[in-house]
């Protein structure tokens, strides 16, 4: 692990943290001075095996309703996605308590910052990569259908923009929640958390 100085040493743009966000740099500080946090990373077994904050928990977002009750986190509670659009939704759940903090940026900004990971090697693209290369892909594909085919083809890139207009507005995104619960994305014996975590 970088020792204090080490971590001085780290690129650092600024120190952004409020009451609804921390940035990855300020998490990392506070971790290194032993401030007592509870890591609740919130993306999908398959993201949390190839690699994240080494004392994190894993409860995905489409069970975390379930879980909430249970959950006795005892501390300031950091919570952890890819690139901070779940962690936020999650935030909501919990009720946007100020003991509730989304790492800004997420896992994308924690890396960018070569900051410490536990985890292997990557098995499976981030569900946020999944819904970036199938939306396009459709976009790409009714485009072409319009021209070459049928100008009725138009509707499926509408459909795509529509639902990306949607997700946006709500900063919710249904195609992500229902890609979270294929197969590729449950990757057998991957860490989780118990209902009510130890620590």
């Amino acid at each position: 692990m970088p020792t204090m100085t080490q971590s001085c040493e780290l690129p650092r743009e600024s120190a952004r943290t409020d009451g609804s966000k921390i940035d990855a740099f300020s998490l990392h500080h506070a971790l290194l001075l032993g401030e007592k946090l509870f890591i609740l990373d919130v993306r999908n077994p398959v993201e949390f095996e190839r690699d994240r904050i080494g004392s994190a928990v894993n409860i995905p977002l489409p069970i975390l309703a379930n879980a909430i009750p249970h959950l006795q986190p005892g501390s300031r509670t950091i919570l952890v996605c890819e690139g901070g659009t779940r962690a936020a939704i999650a935030r909501r759940q919990f009720g946007a308590a100020n003991e509730f903090q989304v790492l800004d940026g997420g896992m994308a900004a924690w890396r960018k910052l070569q900051l410490p990971v536990e985890g292997g090697a990557p098995a499976v693209w981030s569900i946020e990569r999944q819904v970036r290369v199938i939306a396009g892909s459709l976009v790409l594909v009714g485009g072409i259908l319009t021209f070459a085919v049928h100008p009725a083809f138009i509707i499926i890139p509408a459909f795509i923009g529509a639902g990306l207009a949607f997700s946006g507005i709500t900063n919710t995104c249904g195609l992500a929640m229902f890609l979270a619960r294929m197969s590729w994305n449950r990757k057998t014996g991957a860490t989780s958390a118990p209902a009510c975590p130890a620590n």
